[in-house]
């Protein structure tokens, strides 16, 4: 049997995830092969990339999505997948070009086919027709992996067949993280770790710090990241004359565990994250973690006064109320947060990932999707995008 992952970017948080994958099917007497349309353009680009392994084809190693031409990406991939004729494929969602690329390929030459999308839909308001086009799309799928149980709701309402989801896919290396893997002492530290761009709300953080550092002056605000607003948000601290805030910039993905075990709590103060994998990160630390109610992970991996709390994102005063809230815990409390912590991400580990994973391709490897006419019809017209840049923009 094989298998091919293919997706626009499989740099950051997948390249580890791939290579656990490869070992796990290895054992199980499946090939793994996966395909990154670019090489460039990732908004990971920034930051220290761990090296791509040998079985992932990068199609344009030294392009942009934007300097490729539609007509020649499609060619690329489907010679790829035609060198490679993989029994399966699990493709980012057919939104983009290597779900739609896939999607086409998989009808053609009847394969079975694995969306992974960790996207609440609801969420961006789209026309009735659009979402029309998307749900027709998605139900050609054999299966959809999403992140949780808590996306059930959602593709119900879609209209999707919720057999068809499996859970699990938004996971980190838990082992690397562990506090038992570090001797660090922690500090009187609350971490943020992200990108420094719109979407993610420094902005209000360091707003709302101006309440925290007048309220506790024993704490320190960490933000971690590099991006477009590094600069300007420097300067808004110094013009609020912040003197418990510090910029570390882009640290290594090897020097990420020891800042967390080393903080007291995470905060993610984003206006819009499709999951947050930075929060499993925190877990897998044994970090309370605090987080707005727009990051989609909040609806899974906090449990509010078990693990952390939440807040909104558009309101500085609350954010600022919730982190005092957090400092104003005794230790025996902060510590109890970080038992529950721990024990929350057991659940989204690799080995389950990987576990159900197997379980979906069993599943149907044995069974015959009914592809409807309509969504095969949309596909045929579909091409998907290839802008990413979307991501870092308030919606």
């Amino acid at each position: 049997m094989k298998i091919t992952v293919i997706s626009n970017d499989l740099r950051g948080y997948w390249t580890e995830r791939l290579i656990y994958l490869n070992n796990y099917f290895k054992n199980e007497k499946i090939k793994l092969n996966a395909i990154q349309l670019f090489g460039k353009g990732s908004p990971y680009d920034f930051n220290e990339k761990l090296e791509i392994p040998d079985f992932v084809e990068t199609l344009f190693p030294e392009s942009c999505p934007e300097e490729v031409p539609n007509d020649q990406l499609i060619y690329n991939v489907n010679e790829s997948l035609k060198s490679i004729d993989p029994d399966f494929i699990i493709a980012g969602p057919p939104v983009f070009a290597s779900g739609a690329i896939a999607l086409k390929w998989t009808l053609k030459n009847k394969k079975r086919l694995l969306f992974f999308d960790d996207a609440i839909h609801s969420f961006y308001k789209k026309t009735r027709l659009v979402n029309f086009i998307k749900k027709n799309l998605y139900d050609q799928a054999d299966a959809i992996l999403v992140p949780s149980p808590e996306y059930i709701s959602e593709y119900k309402n879609w209209g999707i067949d919720t057999q068809k989801l499996s859970f699990g896919y938004n996971c980190v290396n838990n082992d690397r993280f562990h506090p038992s893997k570090t001797k660090e002492s922690q500090n009187n530290w609350i971490i943020c770790v992200a990108r420094l761009v719109p979407v993610k709300n420094i902005e209000g953080l360091i707003s709302a710090w101006k309440k925290v550092e007048k309220n506790s002056d024993n704490y320190e605000l960490i933000i971690v990241g590099d991006g477009i607003l590094k600069k300007s948000l420097e300067n808004l601290a110094e013009e609020l004359n912040l003197k418990k805030v510090k910029f570390l910039g882009s640290l290594k993905p090897m020097e990420i565990p020891q800042f967390l075990t080393k903080s007291k709590a995470l905060i993610l103060p984003s206006f819009s994250e499709s999951w947050g994998l930075v929060v499993n990160e925190a877990l897998a630390s044994g970090l309370p973690v605090l987080l707005s109610n727009k990051v989609n992970a909040c609806n899974t991996l906090l449990k509010n006064n078990v693990n952390g709390f939440s807040f909104s994102p558009e309101n500085p005063e609350e954010i600022a109320d919730t982190i005092i809230k957090f400092i104003q815990l005794s230790d025996a409390e902060k510590n109890e947060m970080s038992k529950n912590s721990l024990e929350i991400i057991n659940n989204f580990s690799y080995e389950k990932f990987a576990n159900k994973l197997k379980e979906s391709i069993l599943k149907i490897k044995s069974n015959n999707t009914k592809r409807k006419l309509l969504g095969q019809i949309f596909s045929k017209f579909w091409h998907g995008k290839t802008d990413t840049t979307s991501w870092d923009k308030i919606i």
